[in-house]
């Protein structure tokens, strides 16, 4: 009969191969083969000659079947088969190392399976099988993945523990494992934006560590949900390092970028990054159009909001609600309410989807061109298109009505707002103040 040499090195060919249904039906014949062997020799507790003659040879040993077949399970998936070899190993007392260990934990973290993995790396300690990095690394993706950013922490302090106080470099942490763990962070909960993403990242850094440019963008979202003054210039600053070390971002990234800059108002650094996409070929959606418009409006540059605009349709990209709402709030800085009007018509002819933020826009637009009287008929309009008026609708129509002194008009809003269950604000207030005095009605003011 065939030696398990000359089984492994046919294993590792079909593993190497993809050929994994044979691979398995090969592992299937070897133990069927060594089970009408002499007990000495089964599959689960083989000893070969060369084991009697001081030492087992690598090809001839089950610890590489067992190897070679958990690489098997891992490619293909099949990671509760691996599971299962796994378990029958520790319950017939056989030797199993770190590789094999790591590939197992690798398997299941591919598939999802993270407490899994999580009980795997477990056994591995009840087993006395050492860790190294890529032990770590991989139960710390199994970690992301389930959201045990407790345990990520406990794995990170083990192995600075090893790796400083045992001077064990193998579980030095990494690249990945920081990569790992910012990424994590800025996924689990938006507490550890600062305290954790940020200085792992700073951490990396103090290393040595090579950053990616996913690693840069998870540094880089974690400053935008921050949204400081002081967390968008690290971004923007963030954002330079990654393109001088030549890391292009993805579209996505220029977007949510931009957005950042757009709710600042930053346009010139959208501008900046707008020329940047077209220099270096990436094309612009909506979203990218949409942003940048709204940080041209936002920084007090209606007219190059506009221009943009008309870029956009000229590029042949559809504008989207955020486009639309972009280009009637920049209306309404430029006091061009019929122009705002013709713009919303545009959307509504193009069946897009209105909201209370694009409503407002036009309601806020008509009103800083004193068309009154068209700006508070937005509130039918918003009922005939089934969309439902906010706190700040409300707001834009009372302020509308104290540019005329509209004071019973501004109460009657007042109990509108009550009777749709929409809680007025302080900016709600002060504008039902200006009303009255605007009206000469002081004391109602008080």
């Amino acid at each position: 009969r065939p030696s398990r040499s000359t089984y492994n090195v046919l294993l590792a060919a079909l593993e190497q191969g993809g050929q994994w249904v044979e691979a398995e039906r090969v592992f299937q014949d070897l133990q069927s083969c060594m089970l009408h062997q002499d007990s000495s020799a089964a599959l689960w507790g083989e000893r070969s000659c060369a084991d009697a003659a001081g030492g087992e040879s690598t090809t001839n040993s089950s610890l590489t079947t067992h190897a070679i077949m958990m690489s098997v399970y891992r490619k293909s998936g099949n990671w509760q088969q691996a599971l299962g070899l796994f378990g029958e190993m520790r319950r017939r007392g056989e030797e199993f190392n770190t590789l094999l260990c790591n590939t197992l934990l690798s398997a299941c973290s591919a598939a999802g399976q993270w407490q899994a993995a999580l009980e795997v790396h477990d056994a591995m300690g009840q087993e006395g099988v050492p860790p190294d990095v890529v032990t770590y690394n991989t139960v710390l993706r199994a970690c992301k993945l389930g959201g045990q950013w407790e345990r990520a922490e406990q794995l990170l302090l083990e192995m600075r523990r090893e790796s400083a106080v045992a001077g064990d470099v193998q579980v030095k942490p990494n690249g990945s494992t920081y990569h790992t763990l910012i990424c994590m962070a800025v996924q689990v909960r938006p507490a550890l934006w600062e305290d954790k993403a940020l200085n792992l990242f700073e951490e990396l850094r103090e290393e040595g560590g090579k950053a990616i440019a996913t690693t840069y963008w998870a540094a880089i979202t974690a400053c935008i949900h921050l949204d400081t003054e002081d967390s968008c210039a690290r971004a923007e600053e963030l954002w330079e390092e990654m393109l001088e070390q030549n890391m292009q971002p993805t579209l996505y990234m220029c977007n949510a970028f931009m957005g950042m800059c757009a709710r600042g108002g930053r346009w010139e650094r959208a501008e900046a990054l707008f020329q940047w996409m077209q220099a270096m070929g990436v094309e612009g959606d909506a979203t990218t159009y949409g942003a940048l418009m709204r940080a041209c409006e936002r920084g007090g540059q209606w007219r190059r909001s506009l221009s943009r605009f008309r870029d956009m349709r000229e590029a042949g990209v559809k504008p989207d609600l955020m486009a639309y709402t972009a280009a009637i709030s920049a209306c309404g800085r430029g006091g061009k309410g019929s122009t705002a009007e013709r713009v919303f018509l545009d959307m509504l002819d193009a069946d897009v989807a209105v909201d209370a933020a694009a409503c407002n826009a036009l309601m806020s637009a008509l009103a800083r061109s004193g068309k009154t009287e068209e700006a508070l008929e937005m509130l039918d309009t918003m009922s005939e298109l089934g969309v439902r008026p906010d706190v700040v609708t409300f707001n834009t129509a009372i302020r509308a009505c104290a540019n005329e002194g509209r004071i019973e008009t501004a109460k009657k809003l007042l109990a509108l707002m009550s009777k749709e269950d929409i809680t007025p604000n302080t900016v709600t207030y002060n504008a039902v103040i200006r009303t009255c005095i605007k009206s000469g009605e002081r004391h109602v003011a008080l």
